[in-house]
């Protein structure tokens, strides 16, 4: 994990417990410590967590979870996530593969402008 995939906001691991990283995580020029970043861990994404954020899984061949006009597919391996946009019924386009929460937040965040909440 590197501090440029980092923003105030994200939800890491630090030491066994989610910690939301504050902005007191983050030094001058929003530049990480490296001492502080390895403190913190990327939290895999599962689907336990995107049910938390708000996820509806659907489809019975594999593992995919909607949040409309957003899927988000586990790959046939079971190594990543595919984060899909829908832009009709047939099609889809995918975006980004991924593995952390982190990733997830940042990406839904760029896209959509609004945080991804636990709900």
């Amino acid at each position: 994990m590197k501090e440029n995939e980092l923003r105030i906001g994200n939800l890491l691991d630090l030491y066994g417990t989610i910690a939301t990283l504050q902005g007191e995580d983050f030094y001058h020029h929003y530049s990480i410590n490296e001492r502080k970043l390895s403190r913190f861990k990327p939290i895999p994404l599962t689907e336990e967590w995107l049910l938390k954020f708000g996820f509806i899984k659907y489809g019975t061949l594999h593992d995919s979870y909607r949040l409309n006009p957003f899927i988000v597919e586990l790959d046939i391996l079971g190594n990543h996530y595919t984060f899909r946009k829908i832009m009709n019924k047939e099609e889809s386009i995918l975006l980004k593969e991924m593995k952390h929460v982190h990733q997830l937040q940042n990406l839904y965040f760029a896209l959509t402008e609004k945080e991804l909440n636990i709900k």
